[in-house]
């Protein structure tokens, strides 16, 4: 067919069928169709963006304000003695940060303080239980470990070792970056004073082997690890026979 053929049927056709040929679309797109169809739909979920993002800036306000009061409260609690600078803490103040910022992170700190507070005062039973219930409770495996590990020093000075090792030990096992090395240290000096030297030689190794870089292994003067571990690495003399007259 040449140019002539589709000529001769283009003048053929009936009116209104040259569009076939070349139609050009100038009809709304189908993206705006479905804007349409849908556009409240979309303005709801737009609305609700928005009032989502808000309301989450609104709520981390409220939370930081709310942590700035608990931790004034907080502060509160532990007046410091103007003329020794000692920090007193007072156990009502305590638990009223933990009835009035139940959700906050001064609370938690409060809640393990509370314990300190009741030993400070005398009521050794009532600060052990106390610490106890914190340890069960605990929202985190740091504050587990550092109650675990307050509570076993304050066992093992009242000359309960073998509760303060069972507590040390958990530490140990829970692989606790902060306190493991304490950890092992103390166990060491638990059976150093049960005159278990061989016990003890093997947590202060373990101390150096697994904690090199730890403050209880590179500073003498703040943990006397050196002094401890060269108790257990003396080596026996050896016997020497006298030399005889020589003849």
């Amino acid at each position: 067919m040449d140019i002539k053929d589709i000529k001769r049927a283009m003048d053929n056709m009936p009116m209104g069928d040259g569009s076939a040929f070349a139609e050009i679309s100038v009809g709304p797109a189908k993206h705006e169709q479905f804007l349409d169809e849908h556009y409240g739909k979309i303005a709801l979920i737009v609305l609700l963006c928005i009032l989502g993002a808000a309301g989450w800036i609104i709520y981390n306000g409220m939370q930081e304000s709310m942590e700035k009061k608990a931790g004034a409260a907080l502060v509160a609690a532990m007046p410091e003695s103007p003329a020794t600078g000692e920090i007193s803490l007072n156990e009502q103040g305590l638990q009223q940060v933990m009835a009035d910022f139940d959700d906050s992170r001064a609370a938690v700190t409060a809640s393990y303080l509370q314990a300190v507070a009741l030993w400070n005062a005398g009521k050794e039973e009532e600060g052990i239980s106390k610490m106890k219930e914190f340890i069960d409770s605990a929202p985190t495996e740091e504050w587990k470990a550092q109650a675990s590990v307050t509570l076993a020093c304050r066992l093992m000075n009242g000359g309960k070792a073998d509760q303060a090792a069972s507590l040390f030990r958990s530490v140990v096992d829970s692989g606790d970056p902060t306190f493991s090395a304490f950890a092992t240290m103390c166990l060491g000096d638990i059976a150093r004073a049960g005159k278990d030297s061989v016990a003890a030689g093997t947590f202060y190794r373990e101390l150096a082997e697994k904690f090199p870089s730890s403050a209880f292994v590179l500073d003498l003067q703040r943990n006397g690890y050196v002094r401890r571990k060269a108790l257990f690495d003396v080596q026996s003399p050896v016997r020497i026979e006298p030399v005889g007259d020589k003849k």
